[in-house]
């Protein structure tokens, strides 16, 4: 029980765009109104609700269309619950999100046959969701592991029988490590450095611990 600061009940998320040209469809993720709106509603003939203030006569000035859609969603999303322990959806990954948060956020932001990328994939939860929705994507993990969870994970994804997952290819890294084993200290810094993507420095005798630089210039030490 949290007594010095208010209990943290929420993720925040971040919404870049490299331009104004950017793909946005509220519309696709439109949210049923509640009761008590509902209640306040009356329905004419012509399907679209009108929404009074006050009960009896409902004046002109009060009049509000209803989409028959719903509404649009608030920058709060209290709707979403998440996992808990026991849920059908957990898989027992740490940081698993739920399907519906990354159904709103891809739905809302992309179109089918665009491309979803998530450089930290985790539980697999951002590229099932893509899948389903038609997307392509690319997931990618540090860990060899996560990539094995997201790939079963993938493989046990059950969709109506008519969807048929999209084909996809699992990339691992294969090494051989008896060979690195019998590397002396240099090639095996020079190897490091190229595998992190920075520029080796090959030159032999004392480097003060700077084994290479990245294209930035800077430094790193294996």
């Amino acid at each position: 029980m949290v007594k010095n600061r208010l209990a943290q009940k929420h993720d925040t998320i971040y919404f870049y765009s490299k331009s104004e040209n950017l793909y946005f469809d509220a519309d696709s993720i439109r949210l049923p109104y509640n009761e008590e709106t509902l209640a306040r509603t009356n329905r004419g003939a012509s399907n679209t609700g009108i929404m009074a203030n006050v009960k009896g006569d409902i004046s002109e000035r009060h009049k509000n269309r209803i989409n028959e859609k719903g509404k649009y969603p608030e920058d709060y999303w209290i709707d979403i619950p998440r996992l808990q322990g026991n849920g059908t959806e957990r898989i027992g990954y740490p940081t698993q999100k739920p399907e519906k948060l990354l159904d709103r956020i891809i739905k809302c932001s992309t179109q089918e046959g665009d491309i979803i990328l998530d450089p930290f994939v985790g539980g697999g939860t951002t590229i099932a969701v893509a899948d389903r929705l038609k997307r392509k994507w690319i997931g990618i993990d540090q860990s060899v592991m996560a990539i094995k969870v997201s790939d079963l994970r993938m493989q046990k994804r059950e969709d109506d029988l008519f969807n048929k997952k999209q084909p996809y290819e699992v990339i691992l890294p294969t090494f051989d490590f008896k060979k690195l084993q019998n590397q002396d200290g240099k090639e095996f810094e020079i190897w490091i450095v190229d595998k992190f993507g920075g520029i080796p420095n090959e030159k032999g005798g004392k480097d003060l611990g700077i084994d290479g630089h990245t294209q930035y210039g800077t430094p790193i030490q294996v």
